[in-house]
């Protein structure tokens, strides 16, 4: 609902209502929201909101906030009144992302594409989907990969009839597909993936090796279900199913 007022407002009403929420924040204690509301409260360039824009860049940069630094520098540039003196930030999208510098050069005709492939289990986790993504396309481009496309998907891991996961193993045209965790792409079986994506000349690239943990217990929860439907008819298996984790995870089941 407020985002729909907000995009429904005039522009100088939204500017008037940044300005009031800038001095209204303190400056001391949130200096980066009080600057991101001088930035769009800015009728033109405003040398000390881009100045006061590249130190936000420079403190989300520190924490590795990719996204949120590119977005701030790219203000700056357009707040920097003097052309000499204009922050140099050359920045491209990449799906939803904003980057910083110049993209990388393609890969030669023919040689295809390198695609990058995010995931996570629920609606809920879609800002974790925006920050994998970041980080993915981060570490790509500091392996010197040019990223042609981002795939993102909602949906658990155990799913075999993911759509979009589906479409990059049968399009003959992605040869590299780059994932964070292996787990994003397959909980189990991912080395047979591996292997069917070598015999046809085409590889994964796994950023963080480790597992990760967040879904297991859904996973696990989701194939004992299965299991205990086959044992005993889908009436009692999710019942059966909960009660076997939360023993497994020290639970008092009811």
């Amino acid at each position: 609902m407020r985002a729909a007022v907000y995009e429904s407002a005039a522009a100088a009403d939204r500017r008037t209502a940044h300005h009031s929420l800038a001095q209204a924040t303190a400056a001391d204690t949130d200096p980066e929201r009080r600057t991101w509301h001088l930035s769009q409260a800015a009728l033109g360039p405003d040398e000390s909101v881009a100045a006061a824009l590249a130190e936000t860049a420079e403190r989300a940069q520190a924490r590795t906030g990719h996204v949120a630094a590119a977005v701030a520098l790219e203000r700056a540039a357009r707040l920097t009144p003097d052309e000499a003196t204009r922050v140099p930030v050359p920045a491209y999208r990449l799906g939803r992302l904003i980057m910083v510098g110049e993209p990388l050069a393609g890969a030669a005709v023919g040689a295809g594409q390198t695609v990058v492939y995010a995931r996570v289990s629920s609606a809920g986790q879609k800002a974790d989907l925006d920050r994998q993504v970041a980080r993915v396309v981060v570490w790509a481009t500091g392996q010197r990969l040019a990223v042609d496309r981002v795939v993102t998907e909602v949906g658990s891991v155990l799913d075999g009839q993911r759509k979009e996961f589906l479409a990059l193993l049968r399009d003959p045209r992605v040869t590299t597909v780059v994932v964070e965790h292996r787990d994003r792409f397959a909980r189990f079986g991912a080395e047979y993936v591996e292997a069917a994506l070598a015999a046809q000349g085409r590889r994964l690239l796994v950023v963080d090796p480790a597992g990760v943990d967040d879904d297991l217990v859904g996973d696990v929860t989701e194939i004992l279900t299965s299991l205990c439907a086959r044992l005993y008819g889908r009436r009692a298996a999710a019942d059966r199913a909960r009660r076997a984790v939360e023993v497994a995870t020290g639970g008092d089941p009811a």
